[in-house]
């Protein structure tokens, strides 16, 4: 009876041993499947991680490349309105121009730098303006010459003992040099000279010198490029000219 016993203890013995070691087995493998599985969240969110940095150094370069390109059209387009707002200024407003010759003198001397404005010459031009004309033509593509308004249209300028005279009135000219006459061209020798429409008279301030409507006829309103505004150079002489 108490070997019996003895066997029933043992077998109970060795059942429990079995299942407490089934047991630890259970757990000891679910530690290590959640050790894997922890490995493994970590390993994919690493990799999801470092797809994600790729991911947005991509679009990062991307960006940056796109924004470049962006920058430089806005450069492109703000060059583009610049020249067209510069071509604008010149072709209707105003521009540059540099004297060239001593046939303004006193008023204006060899390498002056003037502006010449555009838009008041569809007004008014008056008699003492000084002004740019076109004087092009095959031989001189670039040929400009700057004088004063000197007769108005339908007036008639004399040339008389070295002094000028509009409609059979003396012109006094306090712009010019003490002694300074003023003769008619030898060739051309018009003494007296009745403006059409649209037709000035033109002469520049050093007569004995001077290109001007005694040697090339009245100028036309359609030559007349624009008035003197204002000379920035030399910049003791900065102003407008009288």
């Amino acid at each position: 009876m108490e070997k019996h016993s003895k066997n029933e203890y043992e077998k109970s013995e060795k059942i429990n041993a079995e299942k407490s070691e089934k047991i630890n087995a259970e757990k000891s493998e679910k530690i290590n499947n959640e050790k894997s599985e922890k490995i493994n969240n970590e390993k994919s969110e690493k990799i999801n991680n470092e797809k994600s940095e790729i991911e947005f150094e991509e679009k990062s370069q991307k960006k940056s490349s796109s924004d470049k390109l962006l920058q430089f059209l806005d450069w492109i387009k703000t060059f583009l309105l610049v020249i067209l707002i510069g071509l604008f200024i010149t072709l209707f407003v105003a521009q540059r121009n540099t004297i060239s010759g001593p046939s303004m003198e006193p008023t204006l001397h060899d390498k002056d730098q003037i502006i010449v404005e555009k838009i008041s010459k569809h007004f008014s031009i008056n008699r003492g303006d000084i002004i740019t004309i076109d004087e092009t033509d095959e031989d001189h593509p670039n040929n400009l010459l700057i004088k004063r308004v000197i007769g108005l249209p339908g007036e008639k300028i004399e040339l008389k003992d070295g002094k000028v005279f509009v409609d059979d009135q003396l012109l006094q000219e306090d712009y010019l040099e003490q002694g300074v006459e003023t003769k008619a061209d030898p060739v051309r020798n018009e003494q007296v000279v009745t403006l059409g429409e649209n037709e000035y008279y033109v002469l520049g301030d050093n007569r004995p010198v001077s290109k001007d409507s005694r040697r090339i006829g009245p100028v036309h309103k359609d030559q007349i490029i624009g008035k003197l505004l204002l000379r920035f150079y030399p910049f003791d002489s900065i102003g407008k000219p009288k």
